[in-house]
């Protein structure tokens, strides 16, 4: 009898436990991925003096400035040959600087060549926070039945190992 009522108890824990960090990391990620409003976007031009690559995202200096092509925005190694082949024309780009500093490129063109587009940058993270959404309410469900139906499942393998 004992062990039935830790089993209920952790059951209805344990989907609370996992509804709660769900919740955290999905609203985390969310508040990652989410884009500026298109108003706050400044606008460089210049040659780009220096690109690299780290990981999953791109370094870009023009003027003497760093930007960063975050890789939130999509599509990193096609935006990286893109540049690399139009590298001596002059690139234009839509530049968030947020509160940290940190100059976030949300659209490329080089030459009047769109590399990457702000419309494509926010498609790719609104498909980003669906999946996301999508895989949270899974395991919040998952956390539901362990919070609601976590004592009938023990009732019910008690009883199939009674017998």
């Amino acid at each position: 009898m004992i062990e039935t009522s830790i089993a209920k108890n952790i059951y209805r824990i344990l989907g609370m436990l996992l509804i709660i960090l769900t919740v955290c990391i999905s609203a985390k990620f969310i508040l990652t991925v989410k884009y500026p409003d298109f108003t706050t976007l400044e606008k460089y031009s210049g040659i780009i003096e220096r690109i690299e690559t780290n990981g999953n995202q791109l370094d870009i200096t023009i003027n003497k400035l760093d930007f960063t092509y975050s890789k939130w925005n999509g599509r990193t190694p096609d935006v990286f040959l893109g540049i690399k082949s139009n590298k001596n024309g002059v690139a234009e780009l839509l530049v968030y600087t947020g509160p940290s500093g940190n100059a976030q490129i949300y659209a490329i063109s080089i030459d009047s060549k769109v590399i990457v587009s702000f419309d494509s940058v926010i498609e790719h993270r609104n498909a980003l926070i669906r999946w996301v959404l999508i895989i949270a309410i899974i395991f919040c469900v998952l956390g539901g039945v362990g919070i609601f139906w976590g004592v009938q499942l023990v009732e019910m393998n008690s009883k199939i190992i009674q017998k």
